[in-house]
């Protein structure tokens, strides 16, 4: 199989640059661009290939891919000719001589295809487009034909890939294109046809918001407030919105914005941006908004600590600074579990340098939460849990989430763990091939 994928891709690339080839007289200089693009979502049909006779190479095997002389710097194959040694390659015992020097002057030349070369190759390549030896080069050749023509890209994958992920690791690439040329024609796009990602279109919308946005922010706002998206869906386009923002008055004119549409979940996906970026500024305007809650400063915590893993101690201490009597406990585990997703050891830390009333407890939910992202730190620390009963607990959770990535490291937790015959009474479920 190693074989295979080794030789398939370099074959693939030279078909792709030999399409370009077999289109473009030996004597041109540069690019012809007279070639009908294809715009429809229908099947793209093959261009008409000039009727040329069978060479000795068409005919003949030979034992390397291209051969190449002194005096000739490329040799004109039809795509069928490469495809016969491709077919000839795979079927052959042993080692395959390649010219590798040939081979990346080909993948050089990709970039510089033009539109009918391009559909060409992706003609070529479209029984095999599932095959995963292939995604490479269909990704780069998708890439380069959206610039032409991304509906027709769209509409190739479309009839091409199956399974929505599949089609989402071309079609970002793809969109991203059509998006910076034409934003207003992908957005429609997108909303005609997220149905085909199912869930996973949103990711297409931080691209599409940023570029929408970069021409017309308040036509970009108006379209979110229109959009009807998961709260996924909002904070992804406005993490496109946000992408060029930078001044704190850019911030506030778009929760300006944001307010007449009266959406909490907007308000805390641009305030959860901006705090990715200025945490300072955007921690210190929250404080006297209107938007001010508790809510709205966890938010600002955790974008605090996700975008500076050096400062995570001063955004614990200015959250906890906010802290009344009633909310005290509710802000300190707040505290542990954003320590949990982003630094548990500088968790420890905190804890070690701080009054905290009920440091049990608060280790308690700091090893908790860990478990999932980080579970080597959560077992080392298990056995510091003072309370025997919430130690148990921590422990059956660290178990059952251990079982379902890594059944054979939670056994070895079970077994040195001195609630053994508990843990193992468990019924567990493992992760691995579902």
């Amino acid at each position: 199989m190693n074989k295979l994928i080794i030789i398939l891709w370099p074959v693939s690339v030279i078909a792709a640059y030999m399409a370009g080839s077999y289109f473009v007289p030996s004597d041109s200089v540069t690019k012809q661009h007279n070639h009908p693009l294809v715009t429809s979502t229908s099947a793209i049909d093959p261009p008409a290939s000039p009727k040329q006779e069978p060479t000795d190479d068409d005919k003949g095997v030979s034992n390397s891919i291209i051969k190449t002389t002194p005096e000739s710097q490329a040799v004109e194959l039809s795509v069928r000719s490469v495809v016969k040694k491709l077919e000839e390659i795979l079927s052959m015992d042993g080692n395959a001589l390649t010219d590798y020097a040939q081979i990346a002057k080909a993948y050089n030349q990709i970039s510089d295809l033009d539109d009918t070369q391009l559909l060409e190759a992706l003609l070529l390549l479209e029984p095999e487009a599932k095959d995963p030896d292939n995604r490479a080069l269909l990704q780069m050749l998708l890439s380069e034909y959206s610039k032409y023509d991304p509906q027709g890209a769209m509409a190739y994958l479309d009839r091409s890939i199956s399974g929505a992920r599949s089609k989402l690791l071309h079609a970002r690439k793809v969109l991203a294109n059509w998006s910076e040329q034409d934003p207003q024609a992908a957005y429609d796009w997108y909303l005609q046809n997220r149905h085909l990602y199912r869930n996973h279109g949103s990711i297409f919308l931080s691209t599409l918001f940023e570029d929408l946005s970069r021409g017309d922010i308040y036509d970009a706002m108006d379209k979110l407030g229109r959009l009807n998206g998961s709260r996924y869906a909002i904070s992804n386009a406005v993490s496109g919105i946000t992408r060029h923002l930078s001044e704190r008055s850019e911030f506030v004119e778009l929760l300006e914005l944001a307010r007449l549409q009266d959406d909490e979940q907007l308000n805390t996906a641009i305030v959860s941006n901006w705090a990715r970026k200025d945490p300072h500024t955007a921690s210190n305007w929250l404080m006297g908004s209107r938007l001010n809650s508790d809510r709205m400063q966890r938010s600002v915590l955790f974008n605090w600590m996700m975008s500076s893993p050096e400062r995570v101690a001063e955004a614990a201490d200015w959250y906890m600074h906010q802290a009344t009597e009633a909310d005290y406990q509710p802000r300190i585990k707040g505290v542990m579990s954003a320590f949990a997703m982003n630094n548990p050891e500088a968790g420890l830390s905190w804890l070690a340098q701080n009054n905290i009333r009920d440091k049990d407890m608060a280790l308690t939910e700091l090893v908790a939460a860990s478990g999932s992202r980080y579970p080597d730190f959560a077992i080392q620390q298990v056995d510091q849990i003072q309370s025997s009963s919430q130690r148990l607990k921590v422990s059956k959770r660290l178990y059952r989430q251990l079982s379902y990535n890594n059944p054979n490291k939670a056994e070895r937790f079970a077994n040195s763990s001195p609630f053994k015959e508990k843990l193992l009474e468990i019924k567990t479920y493992s992760g691995r091939g579902l």
